[in-house]
């Protein structure tokens, strides 16, 4: 029998090498985990979970993120050195739970094949030929846009549905009704670690920074709620967010999808040395767009605080342990998208 003493050791344990074991099937069989799990039991599970917590105002997962961390520092700070390795056994627990309410979506196959993309490596010419095309549109999205002391600012009322309903007409994909967004409370802990959003695993719920610019509040709601959908990867998930915003019938959103895309792009040409190319084709930019682009850089530099390479860090840790070894960056995908179309 077991010593009731050890017991969690043992159920945490036991259930990291289930999780391990589920992630190794599902690489095995991509489609069955895709049709079984992802677009099965999760999906249904996630519909449940938003739709109930749906009727509270106030997010349910951000009060349980509190309760979680308080009961583990009780156990550190009471128990000892038991203490410790009981909080260690509780933290393996809750990554299980993590990983059977959402976090085996990191196996699912890649969003290219959804969308029919043909993912492919790109020269620097093609690079610089997809950001000048990205100007031009982002340009054009933000003449269309409202506009509030020479910055953005987003219209009240939008349905932030109708991005992932054209997605649905045209693709047949993430057509799912679900609960909506919320907005947290602890917003200047966001900002100081530099969270525009972070989406409830435990709860259904995508819960944004309210406290960010709107030209990127709008599309971190969509990025989350792409993870609520079963997109886990934040580079699949920040172009499916892309494809939600441009799809949306209201300019608001188009304006937000296409400012993201330029600058993704344009960090990767930084990337590549490419720095005075973009400085003799800055003209080229909305003066909008540019008071946007920089608010939102002075925004993020001026609250950048102490843990911010702390959540850096550990976020880049755990990335890497769930990575296929096939990385895809956003880039590769809007590479793709816009070859095709």
């Amino acid at each position: 029998m077991w010593n009731k003493k050890y017991r969690i050791y043992y159920v945490s344990i036991g259930s990291f090498i289930l999780i391990l074991a589920l992630r190794g099937l599902a690489r095995l069989f991509p489609s069955a985990f895709l049709r079984l799990y992802t677009n099965g039991i999760n999906k249904r599970m996630i519909q449940a979970l938003s739709y109930l917590t749906n009727f509270f105002r106030p997010s349910i997962f951000e009060l349980l993120v509190y309760t979680l961390v308080f009961i583990l520092l009780w156990r550190l700070l009471r128990g000892g050195k038991q203490g410790i390795f009981k909080a260690g056994a509780s933290l393996l627990m809750i990554y299980c739970v993590f990983m059977l309410m959402w976090g085996l979506n990191y196996e699912r196959p890649s969003v290219a094949e959804d969308f029919g993309l043909k993912v492919t490596e790109w020269s620097d010419t093609e690079l610089k030929d997809l950001y000048l095309e990205l100007v031009e549109l982002t340009n054009v999205a933000r003449e269309e846009a409202r506009e509030v002391d020479g910055l953005f600012v987003a219209t009240h009322g939008y349905d932030v549905q109708l991005g992932y309903d054209a997605i649905f007409r045209e693709y047949g994909v993430f057509g799912a009704r679900y609960g909506r967004y919320k907005e947290v409370i602890s917003t200047h802990l966001l900002t100081g670690a530099r969270i525009a959003g972070m989406y409830g695993v435990f709860t259904g719920e995508p819960n944004v920074n309210g406290e960010i610019p709107d030209v990127a509040r709008l599309f971190t709601i969509v990025h989350e709620m792409a993870h609520q959908r079963g997109v886990a990867h934040e580079d699949e998930t920040n172009f499916v967010a892309f494809l939600a915003c441009v799809m949306h019938p209201q300019p608001d959103f188009r304006y937000s999808g296409y400012f993201h895309a330029f600058k993704y792009v344009r960090e990767a040409l930084a990337t590549e040395g490419h720095e005075l190319w973009l400085g003799d084709h800055d003209h080229l930019l909305d003066s909008g767009v540019v008071r946007d682009f920089n608010h939102l850089s002075v925004f993020w530099r001026e609250r950048k605080s102490w843990y911010d390479a702390l959540f850096s860090h550990t976020g880049d840790l755990f990335m890497n342990f769930h990575s296929s070894g096939e990385y895809v960056e956003v880039v590769d995908f809007l590479h793709a998208y816009f070859k095709d179309n």
